[in-house]
């Protein structure tokens, strides 16, 4: 009889903070949401290893998305100095988008973001003039746009609410509530006007809340006066670059008009922000102060242009293009390619992307790829293989052999883990696995805080905090027949919501892991990790109900320290012997 020796003292202090060992914890997972994520990368599994009624063939779990970063460092760099270029309030067209395309990104000042400029604006301007969109002439009607064409809401500044104005002060805006005011004298119009103050060199961005705009062309118009520095930019997912390329330098207690142009490529989704761009304001000059901020969409020849379900509208050119993946003719496809009926490219006779293409039993079984043309030859003659691998003559690439390995996904036999050094399949119990007692073969009485002495498998009911095995130990049971491996697996009661079974912590070396295990049986399973690192998302729960054996595949990177698998098996029924587990596998890629 064994007595497991990390419990004594453990389990006393942990009776008296939380009320025992083994039972419900008061800490659940949900309780340390907030833990940094064990950061790990999820494969899927290509080997299909038979079905069964409500779980697919092979279960994967594909990659989180990782969190974007918006907006980096680039964006506070010394500025070229800008004209003061300002016409009075009867010019129209105060300042020439010409002017501040010619200053754009030609001009190298360090001050776009790290993310550039998406869509070039001086791309965008050759190809509108092409067009004479800049003009505002399409078919010779000049648009002169509405009031009601302004897609920036509450650009008069008249509506706000807790001192500050109503749609503004989206996601990329970053100058501080307290550097926001409302003028109500002197305005341009209306009986409101916008004040913003940065008495820094470091600029601050001024944005507009998340619009959905559509594709095109847009020519905005503001009013300015007071003592600053201000220049525009827009926000659609990136950041474009900023016009002028410095900074307009205003000085005047006359209201000014300043004109701002851009181009969006595609539509957004609540994502478009303009931005105002502000540093080095005066508060005895009144700052700057803005109002009637005016934009408007150019039409574009797109507005009536009616495309193939396979194709888009180029708002640039405008044209109906081919969709990625699609072409209008053999001009859209590589030169051993033709432009197929449902508009795909695809082979011409006699053409090859790869030997799979050519008659491996004809007099032409090989392609050769400086021509994408079937030759005759070995299909295998130039290929060199790896020892664990040979060459398939029906595509001419190295597959490989019985038994042998990249990764243990390969493996989908019973011997489940793969030692990447000789790249053969070996036991579940091979070094190569680093989890321990991951097949159930070793089985001791153990005596259980609060639960007495049962029969366990090594390594397996883990008391770590957090991540404590909850489930009673009467109800893990051993398998002596059937399993899918080895002479044991694991068996799981659990009539209602899972309880944790837990492995006992250990350390994960540095490197890439792929993992699996085999399930069957009637009921539900998922599981998760937890390290120092934090905890692991929860994977998906799977609903099992088969007598065979199931494989699920999962990847988990290394590095971190106190690693340990928690599986929740969950309503579990005794018709096909509850939940059982065998053949738990990560092994080094």
């Amino acid at each position: 009889m064994m007595k497991k020796t990390w419990l004594a003292l453990s389990c006393l202090a942990l009776a008296l903070i939380v009320g025992g060992c083994g039972g419900s914890s008061s800490t659940s997972e949900g309780d340390l949401a907030s833990d940094t994520q064990v950061a790990d990368t999820y494969n899927g599994d290509s080997a299909v290893d038979g079905g069964y009624d409500g779980v697919s063939p092979d279960l994967q779990f594909p990659p989180d998305s990782a969190d974007a970063t918006p907006d980096s460092t680039g964006e506070d760099g010394s500025d070229a100095p800008s004209p003061d270029v300002l016409d009075d309030a009867t010019t129209s067209d105060a300042i020439d988008d010409a002017t501040a395309d010619s200053t754009d990104d030609a001009t190298s000042d360090g001050l776009d973001d790290a993310t550039s400029d998406a869509i070039d604006d001086a791309t965008a301007d050759s190809a509108d003039d092409a067009t004479g969109s800049d003009a505002g002439d399409l078919g010779g009607d000049v648009f002169v746009p509405q009031p009601s064409d302004n897609v920036i809401p509450n650009g008069d500044f008249e509506l706000w609410s807790d001192d500050l104005p109503n749609s503004w002060l989206g996601e990329q805006n970053n100058i501080s509530s307290d550097q926001v005011s409302r003028s109500q004298s002197g305005v341009h119009g209306g009986s409101s006007a916008l004040v913003l103050a940065n008495n820094s060199d470091a600029h601050k961005r001024f944005t507009t809340a998340g619009l959905s705009l559509l594709g095109g062309r847009y020519q905005c118009t503001y009013w300015v006066k007071g003592k600053g520095e201000i220049r525009n930019a827009y926000y659609d997912g990136d950041f474009s670059s900023y016009k002028p390329a410095g900074y307009y330098q205003i000085d005047t207690t006359e209201w000014q008009q300043i004109s701002y142009s851009f181009f969006l490529a595609a539509d957004t989704n609540g994502t478009f922000e303009l931005i105002f761009s502000v540093r080095n304001t005066d508060s005895a000059a009144g700052d700057l102060q803005i109002d009637d901020v005016f934009c408007y969409r150019e039409p574009n020849l797109c507005d009536t242009l009616v495309c193939e379900s396979w194709e888009t509208c180029d708002l640039a050119q405008p044209q109906c293009k081919p969709n990625s993946g699609y072409c209008s003719s053999d001009t859209n496809c590589f030169t051993y390619e033709e432009c197929k009926p449902d508009h795909i490219c695809g082979l011409k006779a006699g053409r090859c992307y790869g030997t799979a293409d050519c008659d491996v039993n004809g007099a032409t079984p090989k392609c050769d790829l400086s021509t994408h043309t079937c030759v005759a030859g070995d299909p295998c003659g130039d290929v060199s293989c790896s020892d664990w691998k040979s060459c398939d003559p029906s595509d001419g690439k190295c597959k490989l052999q019985t038994d042998r390995c990249d990764t243990t996904f390969d493996c989908t036999g019973q011997k489940t883990a793969c030692d990447t050094s000789t790249h053969t399949c070996e036991a579940t119990e091979h070094s190569s696995n680093i989890v321990p007692n991951g097949g159930f073969e070793s089985w001791s009485v153990y005596d259980i805080p609060f639960y007495g002495e049962h029969l366990i498998p090594d390594d397996w009911y883990g008391l770590d905090i957090p991540g404590s095995t909850e489930i009673d130990p009467q109800y893990i049971v051993q398998i002596t027949s059937g399993a899918h491996s080895g002479s044991y697996a694991c068996q799981l009661i659990d009539a209602d919501i899972a309880d944790r079974f837990t492995t006992e912590a250990f350390d994960v070396p540095t490197g890439t892991y792929s993992c699996s295990y085999y399930v069957r049986g009637h009921g539900s399973i998922r599981h998760r990790w937890y390290s120092l690192a934090g905890w692991s998302k929860f994977f998906p729960e799977i609903d099992v109900d088969t007598d065979q054996w199931q494989r699920v595949t999962f990847k988990i990177n290394g590095n971190v320290t106190q690693f340990r698998f928690i599986f929740y098996a969950s309503y579990t029924q005794a018709d096909k012997g509850h939940i059982q587990l065998d053949s738990i596998v990560c092994t080094k890629d």
